[in-house]
């Protein structure tokens, strides 16, 4: 069948490198001659695009799935792409009209769109607003993302790690950089084209370049180079990864401005980061945080921080918040357990009590400083459902 019409929309919004796939679904479709429908009930198929970060975004992706099925019962074909499909494929088995399209089966909308020109043409350097913002979401720093000023390059998909709690690995697979030249020639052309703020995106961006013969180091050396006015936003970058390069990266902040790095630390316990398999001390990464605020004042860094993770005591949890506040931006999630990982396996499950007392811990942090600390889970806890596919007025 060949389809004239898609609505295409997405669980949850709150991931920049989800927002950048769907961004780049969107110019796939139009550069197809395929028109876009804001109204499900107006079109051929749908397109949802899904997170399953952690276990309230995959529930939040499921409750979408079938929220569809609920309203239309199979009658027009249903994509689910995104994390979801790789990261659940038994919640697939047996849903009629759903066609599952994992991330790193994306190639699979070619055959399904009868494409003239396939997906792996198109690298939106423009994000599209409806896949980044959600009001349902408030004080995130996920959504500084989003602006029609910024220029967005994907440098690498896939991880080298294996950190224990992760699930989206199953979805992402291998670390795969974009080329060198490709990036520089990306970052060039934005440059051509007046741009100011350039984002780099990756699953993990400290990995780059290592599958390649080059290093993330490098790639902002040779970023460095290239004659404008413009900063850096660094999306995903591991701590581990940051370790490794910084004797080389020390030397090209100077004549390199960046503005915001994403720095994951998880928690500030040696012990649990072991279990996490997380390949750094936290005191060696806390001492090249704070190298690096002094040589680029001007670098704000975001950090998460995981609490409840499987035998976590109170003083280790404490050491977590006790660096916090190095951080411009803190986030805070609790352990979700993911099927199938090597944490899910641990002993020693923290009980709802105590989660709720270290929340509560959190939750005065916020109080007293909400433009730094955010609760996540918080946020998502006040989303009643899904409000896709819900029965009323398109």
């Amino acid at each position: 069948m060949k389809y004239k019409k898609v609505h295409i929309c997405s669980s949850f919004n709150g991931c920049s490198v989800n927002s950048y796939l769907m961004s780049r679904i969107y110019d796939f479709l139009l550069g197809n001659g395929i028109s876009l429908s804001e109204a499900p009930d107006e079109c051929d198929v749908v397109i949802l695009g899904t997170c399953a970060n952690v276990g309230m975004d995959e529930k939040r992706a499921m409750a979408a799935v079938e929220g569809y099925l609920k309203r239309y019962g199979g009658s027009k074909p249903l994509i689910v792409t995104g994390c979801l499909p790789d990261i659940n494929p038994d919640f697939f088995k047996g849903k009629s009209g759903v066609i599952a399209v994992g991330a790193k089966g994306i190639d699979e909308l070619d055959r399904i769109f009868k494409a003239r020109r396939p997906i792996r043409d198109f690298r939106p350097n423009n994000l599209q607003e409806k896949f980044c913002l959600d009001d349902t979401v408030s004080d995130s720093s996920y959504y500084q993302y989003y602006s029609p000023a910024k220029y967005y390059i994907e440098i690498s998909r896939g991880c080298l790690n294996n950190c224990s709690y992760c699930a989206i690995k199953k979805a992402k697979g291998k670390l795969k950089s974009k080329p060198l030249e490709l990036v520089i020639a990306e970052f060039r052309k934005g440059v051509s084209l007046g741009f100011k703020q350039f984002v780099l995106l990756g699953d993990e961006c400290g990995g780059y370049g290592l599958d390649i013969g080059t290093d993330f180091a490098g790639l902002l050396g040779k970023i460095s180079r290239i004659k404008g006015d413009f900063e850096i936003m660094v999306s995903n970058l591991e701590p581990s990864r940051l370790i490794s390069v910084y004797s080389s990266l020390r030397d090209i902040l100077p004549r390199l401005k960046i503005s915001y790095i994403n720095l994951p630390f998880q928690s500030g316990n040696d012990r649990i980061l072991k279990l996490m398999n997380r390949n750094y001390h936290a005191q060696e990464a806390v001492k090249i945080v704070r190298d690096l605020k002094k040589l680029s004042p001007l670098t704000r860094i975001e950090t998460n921080f995981i609490y409840g993770f499987p035998s976590e005591t109170r003083k280790e949890f404490l050491d977590s918040l006790k660096i916090s506040g190095l951080f411009d931006t803190v986030s805070f999630f609790i352990y979700s357990e993911r099927k199938g990982t090597a944490a899910g396996k641990l002993k020693g499950k923290i009980s709802r009590e105590e989660i709720e007392r270290r929340t509560g811990l959190i939750k005065k942090l916020i109080d007293k400083d909400g433009s730094r600390y955010y609760f996540a889970d918080a946020n998502l806890k006040r989303r009643k459902g899904s409000a896709l596919f819900k029965k009323g007025p398109s």
